[in-house]
């Protein structure tokens, strides 16, 4: 992760998940008790969690809406720019194999978001029907999870801490609903923000790019302390 060395300044427990070396929980003393903190956190104020390792495989080109409506189960070619939907991936033989959201950036291009430890098989699974049916020259699937890492605000109190992000964003609940997804800009840097939830509260995913993401983590914690908000681990998350 670009931030691991902010996580392990944090004292956190670093630990294998989905093939990432990533902060099960943070602090010093018994896990489990450290662990429920991080959760009523979520609940009562907000978390702040690093959300990188989650696929960002891209689609785009002119057939792009058609492949990504062939790929899905659900339909996707209704989908419209700036929003985001809810779907799963089928093998072959009709079994899932990833479920997760894409959204639709523009007419012609899509960001896939899977498990992260997906990413690979996702990507080699949407390279082989590229070639398989479809005209190649149509269609470009481009793995950008490395480049966008994101820091994601879960909780009551999200949006009154992303509001002091000043990322040029209408953050109204009407102006950004949930399952929607808009691009801004933090401290000069593109900012890729998906109003999508794991944990049933409010949240806000918020991709930059590597050089931006210790500024951001880092400003979430500052602005986020005297609210009670903090980080969260994935233990926590899980829960």
């Amino acid at each position: 992760l670009p931030l691991e060395a902010t996580h392990r300044a944090a004292k956190a427990a670093m630990g294998e998940y989905g093939g990432w070396l990533r902060p099960g929980w943070y602090g010093q003393g018994k896990a489990e008790d450290l662990i429920q903190a991080e959760v009523r956190r979520v609940r009562q104020s907000a978390g702040i969690m690093d959300a990188s390792p989650l696929g960002k495989v891209e689609v785009m080109g002119p057939d792009a809406e058609a492949f990504v409506n062939f790929i899905y189960y659900n339909t996707i070619k209704t989908l419209k720019p700036g929003n985001i939907r809810y779907g799963f991936m089928l093998t072959e033989g009709g079994v899932v194999y990833d479920d997760g959201v894409i959204t639709r950036v523009d007419q012609n291009r899509f960001i896939i978001s899977c498990s992260s430890s997906h990413v690979e098989g996702v990507n080699a699974l949407l390279e082989a029907w590229r070639q398989h049916g479809h005209d190649p020259d149509r269609i470009f699937v481009h793995d950008t999870t490395l480049n966008w890492p994101t820091v994601t605000i879960s909780g009551p109190m999200a949006r009154e801490l992303v509001s002091k992000l000043d990322l040029d964003i209408d953050l109204s609940t009407a102006g950004f609903p949930h399952m929607s997804f808009r691009e801004g800009a933090f401290q000069g840097a593109p900012a890729r923000v998906a109003r999508v939830s794991f944990t049933g509260e409010i949240s806000y995913e918020i991709s930059v790019p590597v050089s931006a993401v210790d500024a951001l983590w880092q400003t979430c914690i500052r602005l986020g302390e005297p609210m009670g908000i903090g980080p969260v681990g994935l233990e926590a998350l899980s829960i």
